[in-house]
């Protein structure tokens, strides 16, 4: 794991992916025939299911040998948060996840309203974005390992911003479609490659807080993009959320790029 942190978390990610590309087109095809609250009361049935399954899978896993006083691990987490290598990360985890949830929230919106498609073409259409990350997750996992993660993140956030202004620019088509594969392609295996960015650049004794911080700067900053995309939404259009989405990847594109060269950015594991 220690050496191929990439790989590992995007086959982490790929397995979400998997269940995520079911996901939309089995819902679409529940609400065709079922009232959308009744499908979202179902979903617990699995939820607890696999809730117990990984508690009882978890018990067969031995935990860490020895121990970390408090102090110590307080002790971590604060030079962790002074560690300017991951804070660059945390920032561009910011930007990304601003990317992310703008087109994740407005993509079956658009596909709804603008589009009229139906809600099983629209599960569908929602499914492309997962059924590309699946394909390149462990692609861009293993190359993160190999050619390093400043590589990876920067094609993957060019990806991206290339990919929500080509949804912004074709409209509808073929070429839509296209674009949407693109994106797809980059959108969800990045998180995988930020985790394993992070996780270069801190301690052994602070791992699981890191894992915490990236994930809790995505939510945070997440949350308030997702409001300035429905503000841009409400008064351009929905089809100019994907115009936005574009900005924050490309803000994430340029602080590594500019980043990594003082070396903010890990080149290798």
């Amino acid at each position: 794991f220690a050496d191929r942190r990439g790989f590992a978390f995007a086959m982490l990610g790929m397995g979400g992916n998997i269940g995520e590309s079911v996901g939309p087109i089995l819902t679409g095809f529940l609400i065709g025939f079922m009232l959308w609250r009744d499908v979202l009361k179902l979903s617990f049935i699995p939820a607890l299911v696999m809730g117990v399954g990984i508690y009882v899978l978890l018990r067969t896993i031995p935990s860490r040998s020895g121990s970390t006083s408090g102090r110590e691990y307080f002790g971590g987490v604060k030079a962790a948060l002074r560690n300017k290598n991951l804070l660059l990360v945390l920032t561009a985890t910011a930007f990304f996840s601003g990317s992310q949830i703008a087109i994740m929230s407005f993509l079956p919106i658009y596909a709804r309203e603008d589009l009229a498609l139906s809600t099983v073409a629209t599960g569908a259409l929602v499914s492309l974005l997962q059924v590309a990350g699946i394909a390149s997750s462990p692609v861009l996992g293993h190359f993160s390992d190999q050619l390093g993660r400043r590589v990876v993140l920067l094609l993957g956030f060019g990806g991206l911003a290339l990919g929500s202004l080509l949804l912004f620019l074709t409209g509808d088509g073929p070429l839509f479609y296209l674009a949407i594969a693109v994106t797809g392609l980059f959108l969800f295996p990045m998180m995988s490659i930020l985790l394993a960015a992070a996780m270069d650049v801190v301690g052994d004794g602070v791992q699981g807080t890191t894992v915490s911080l990236v994930f809790g700067v995505s939510i945070i900053l997440a949350a308030g993009s997702g409001w300035l995309a429905g503000r841009i939404a409400d008064i351009y259009g929905v089809d100019a959320v994907f115009l936005y989405a574009s900005v924050p990847a490309g803000a994430a594109f340029i602080l590594t790029l500019f980043g990594s060269k003082r070396r903010a950015v890990p080149n290798k594991r």
